[in-house]
């Protein structure tokens, strides 16, 4: 079961951005660790997406109010070998660059 906790500064994406940001990700993520795409195994996968207030976000040492995202992602062990860390990477790199037009790596 994927958990996915997404964090970004305040104001920075908008509601349509946040549901596309999820729904490609659990899935991504649910295809990975082998579950069918189905609306069970879709119930199983878990997002939680944060607005940092600005003031409370900093790269640096320096405040920052710039989209940048912070995710983190738990699988079950068995799933993270190397291939699958690699698939997992490109697949949250080929979104953001998608959301926001930008490669983040």
């Amino acid at each position: 079961m994927p958990i996915i906790k997404i964090s970004v500064p305040e104001d920075t994406v908008d509601h349509n951005r946040k549901k596309k940001i999820v729904k490609y990700l659990s899935q991504a993520l649910l295809k990975i660790e082998g579950f069918p795409n189905t609306k069970a195994s879709r119930s199983l996968a878990w997002c939680f997406f944060d607005e940092v207030k600005n003031e409370a976000w900093s790269v640096g040492g320096e405040e920052s109010n710039n989209l940048k995202f912070f995710i983190q992602i738990y699988l079950f062990k068995e799933t993270l070998n190397k291939k699958k860390k690699k698939e997992i990477a490109e697949n949250v790199n080929m979104l953001l660059k998608e959301i926001c037009n930008k490669e983040y790596k």
